[in-house]
C-alpha cells in the first residue's frame, strides 16, 4: 500500500506537515529569528468578522462557470490552492481558461502561467472561448490556430477568422486577465509572489481575491537555491503556491498531469484500487467513490496533501460520434466539504453544464 492508498483509506493526516515548521514562501522579506505564536484572543475579532461577512454575501468565492460544480463546492471556489488532474484531451486547459475568462468578466483579477503551451495558442484558445460564450456556437481553437477557413460543426454561423478577431476581441481587451509565460530557464513557483503582488491593486473589493492557474505543475522548475529531484521541486511548489494563497487571498490552481499508470482509471477502463489485469468494460464515474480518484497524477501525494480542494476530470465511456462527450469531474478532497461527483460535457471547443439549463450551460 503506498502512500496515495494510505491517503484514500483515511490513514494518514489530511496535512503531513501539521505541527512542523511553515514552507517558506521563496522570496518573502526574512524574518529575523523565530516568528512568535499569535494569541488566540489577539486573532478572534477579525476572523469572526470576515466569517461574518460571508454568511453575510460580504465575501463570496469565486464561482466557476459550472452551476453544478458550485453547488458541489460551497457556491465557488474560496481562498486556497486547488488541483485540477486530467488526462490529455479532456479539456482540463480549455477548463482552466474558461475559469479564468470567466473570472476576468467579473473584474476579478486573472493570471495564466503557460508552462507548455504557446502565447499564439492561448490567444486563439481566449478568442473562441470569448467568441463562443457570446454567440453560443462551438468552435475549436485549433481551427483558428491552423488558419483554416471553415470549420466543423455550426460551420453556417461561424465567422472566419478575421471576423472573429473583430467580433471577440473588445470581449478580452480591458479585462484583469494576465499571460506569464515560461522561458528557456523555466519558471519556478517562487515567482508567483511577485505576480500575486503586482495584480492586487486591481482586485475590486474589501477582501482582493485573486485567481492564478499555473499549467501545469510538472514543468514547474525548481526554485534557484534547490537541487532537489523532481518529487521534491512538486512538493516545494504544491506548498509555496498553498502559502501564497492564504498569504494572498487568492485562488491558485494548479494543473496536473496523470500518471501513465493511471489512463485506464481516468478513461473509464479501470477502477483506481485494481492494480492491472484486464480492463473493465466501463466504469460509471458516481457510482465510485470520488475520494478513491485522489493520486491519479504524477508526483501527486504531495500535491493532494497540500490541496484545499482536488479535482479530477475523468472521461466515461461514448459512442462513436456523441457529441459533446461526458466528463466526470470528481470533487476527490474539499477540505471544508464532502467529496462529490459532476457531470460535465466536452465538445472539443468548451466544457458545459448539462443540467443547468439554457445559456447557463456554458457560463454565459
Amino acid at each position: 500500500m503506498d502512500d496515495n492508498d494510505r491517503l484514500r483509506a483515511g490513514e494518514l493526516p489530511d496535512d503531513p506537515l501539521a505541527g512542523t515548521e511553515p514552507v517558506p514562501v521563496p522570496g518573502a522579506p526574512a524574518t529575523p529569528g523565530p516568528v512568535p505564536p499569535e494569541r488566540l484572543g489577539e486573532i478572534l475579532a477579525p476572523e469572526i468578522a470576515r466569517l461574518d461577512a460571508r454568511r453575510s454575501g460580504d465575501e463570496n468565492p469565486l464561482a466557476t462557470p459550472w452551476p453544478s460544480l458550485n453547488d458541489a463546492i460551497g457556491g465557488g471556489l474560496w481562498p486556497g490552492m486547488v488541483t485540477l488532474t486530467a488526462d490529455s484531451a479532456v479539456g482540463k486547459t480549455q477548463a482552466a481558461l474558461q475559469l479564468l475568462y470567466h473570472a476576468a468578466r467579473a473584474r476579478i483579477p486573472s493570471l495564466y502561467v503557460g508552462l507548455e503551451m504557446d502565447r499564439l495558442g492561448i490567444v486563439a484558445r481566449l478568442l473562441c472561448i470569448a467568441y463562443n460564450y457570446a454567440h453560443n456556437t462551438a468552435m475549436k481553437w485549433g481551427e483558428l490556430y491552423q488558419g483554416k477557413r471553415t470549420f466543423t460543426g455550426n460551420a453556417a454561423v461561424l465567422p472566419k477568422p478575421e471576423e472573429l478577431v473583430v467580433a471577440a476581441r473588445p470581449l478580452l481587451e480591458g479585462l484583469p486577465l494576465y499571460l506569464r509565460f515560461g522561458g528557456p530557464k523555466g519558471w519556478n513557483m517562487g515567482e508567483l509572489q511577485a505576480h500575486l503582488v503586482a495584480m492586487k491593486p486591481q482586485a475590486p473589493g474589501k477582501y482582493d481575491l485573486m485567481l492564478a492557474v499555473v499549467d501545469f505543475l510538472q514543468l514547474v522548475a525548481p526554485e534557484p537555491e534547490a537541487h532537489g529531484e523532481l518529487r521534491e521541486t512538486i512538493r516545494t511548489a504544491a506548498y509555496t503556491a498553498r502559502a501564497l494563497a492564504r498569504e494572498q487571498n487568492a485562488c491558485i490552481m494548479l494543473v496536473s498531469s496523470t500518471a501513465r499508470d493511471n489512463y485506464p482509471v481516468l478513461a473509464g477502463d479501470r477502477r483506481p484500487w485494481e492494480k492491472g489485469g484486464k480492463p473493465t468494460k466501463s466504469v460509471t464515474f458516481n457510482d465510485e467513490p470520488a475520494k478513491a480518484y485522489l493520486g491519479t497524477g504524477k508526483e501527486s501525494g504531495e500535491i493532494e496533501y497540500a490541496a484545499d480542494l482536488a479535482l479530477v476530470l475523468c472521461r466515461q465511456r461514448w459512442k462513436k460520434g456523441e457529441t459533446p462527450a461526458p466528463v466526470w469531474c470528481a470533487v476527490a478532497k474539499q477540505r471544508a466539504g464532502e467529496t462529490d461527483w459532476v457531470e460535465l460535457r466536452f465538445d472539443g471547443a468548451m466544457l458545459t453544464d448539462p443540467h443547468a439549463g439554457g445559456d447557463h450551460d456554458k457560463g454565459w
